[in-house]
């Protein structure tokens, strides 16, 4: 699509700060190389934990009337850094909301308060959040590194503060067994349910995952397509 054409998705980060230390993750890569490249030890690389976008930047690359006439969606997902992180993510959240169909934040969801995740909730009538959780067990550090006691108690309060949500999850061999653990949270919660298969599963363990998913869709009948996601989340809270 042509910069100069219409209903773009832009995908922006909003920094390079994140609480996590997903073995997967590119920092953990960058970090690795720079080890091996400098003979060092240090836990993250000297690029990283440095930047915030801030909202005067925002404001100076995405002018108001550019979002009115060509953008769509903003998709505030980073290749580096946790969104919610940053300091100005609610006041960036309300920037974009009121020029643009959809803003979408994915994040890993073990951050801030529950008073922070109602007040996100609160902000735009018309503000998505993924939330990335790979296991309701304690022992969630396989692949995403993260706390999913907090993480279930932030998507509770968001959600319980009128927010829309859509609860990811990314099935492994280690957590295959929770898919229908999932789908009831996000019942509970209110929220839609999106399963990613994951490369190290077997063709039929796919086979099933696939099957899962389809019934989670059935039930949820506004996500038709995965690229659609956002907008239908919106759509099926109205």
């Amino acid at each position: 699509m042509s910069i100069l054409g219409t209903g773009h998705k832009i995908n922006i980060d909003l920094g390079n700060y994140c609480n996590l230390n997903c073995p997967n993750c590119m920092r953990v890569s960058m970090t690795n190389d720079y080890n091996k490249k400098y003979n060092s030890n240090i836990k993250t690389h000297p690029f990283l934990n440095k930047i915030n976008v801030t909202l005067s930047d925002v404001q100076k690359w995405f002018p108001i009337e550019f979002l009115q006439k060509r953008v769509s969606i903003i998709e505030m997902c980073g290749s580096l850094a946790e969104p919610t992180l940053n300091p100005e993510c609610i006041e960036l959240v309300k920037y974009f909301a009121p020029h643009v169909n959809v803003v979408s934040i994915s994040t890993n969801a073990a951050t801030k308060t529950v008073k922070w995740w109602k007040e996100l909730a609160q902000s735009t009538d018309n503000l998505v959040v993924r939330f990335y959780l790979d296991s309701l067990k304690p022992n969630n550090s396989l692949y995403r590194q993260s706390d999913p006691i907090k993480i279930v108690e932030n998507l509770r309060a968001f959600t319980s503060a009128g927010g829309k949500a859509l609860l990811s999850h990314v099935v492994f061999k280690h957590n295959q067994d929770e898919i229908e653990d999932f789908k009831s949270l996000a019942k509970e919660v209110n929220c839609n349910y999106r399963m990613f298969v994951a490369r190290e599963l077997s063709a039929f363990v796919r086979a099933v995952a696939s099957s899962a998913r389809l019934e989670a869709r059935d039930a949820s009948p506004t996500i038709r397509r995965e690229a659609s996601a956002d907008t239908a989340a919106m759509r099926s809270a109205t």
